[in-house]
């Protein structure tokens, strides 16, 4: 069953909710670095939203929200700058390029195309650890980070869907 995306959302609104929720999201990924489970390697939430919001936003994600959560998020977790800007960017893209073409089919479909994209973001990752580094990094993290960013998918697309009847709530109140 697709997503139904908002009617025609409120410019600035639209973008702020769309900002608070990558934030919110952000600080989560951060938390769940914390737990002994993820110890070092959350899964990669705010990647997804940002997926997410490409596909499904009638109205495209701006360029600064990506750009300000991203440095936020790496000032915060003593990352490069630009690293998490740099991989959101390349989420957005492809789901914009992809959003006529993913927007009404099954939501299997949806997280199949995801995993295959998360692929990309993954290597993305090795290349920059790589050349912050200068040496190779160890795959296993990374395999399981991708693995349970692709398994968490699905919670991820309810946590989007709670976003869109925030959305809905906000154009009926205006």
């Amino acid at each position: 069953m697709p997503i139904s995306s908002i009617a025609s959302p409120p410019t600035l609104q639209h973008q702020c909710v769309n900002f608070a929720l990558m934030f919110i999201v952000a600080f989560a990924e951060i938390a769940l670095a914390y737990f002994p489970l993820f110890f070092g390697v959350s899964p990669k939430l705010l990647i997804t939203i940002v997926f997410l919001i490409a596909i499904y936003d009638e109205e495209q994600n701006h360029f600064i929200n990506l750009i300000g959560v991203g440095l936020i998020y790496d000032m915060m977790q003593s990352a490069p700058l630009g690293y998490t800007s740099g991989a959101m960017i390349l989420v957005n893209l492809f789901g914009i390029l992809s959003r006529h073409r993913l927007k009404h089919v099954q939501q299997s479909l949806i997280w199949l195309e995801y995993a295959a994209l998360m692929v990309t973001v993954m290597l993305y990752t090795w290349i920059c650890i790589v050349l912050i580094n200068q040496g190779f990094p160890a795959v296993m993290p990374l395999v399981f980070q991708y693995s349970v960013t692709v398994l968490l998918f699905p919670i991820m697309i309810g946590i989007y869907k709670l976003e869109l009847s925030l959305m809905e709530l906000i154009r009926r109140l205006k």
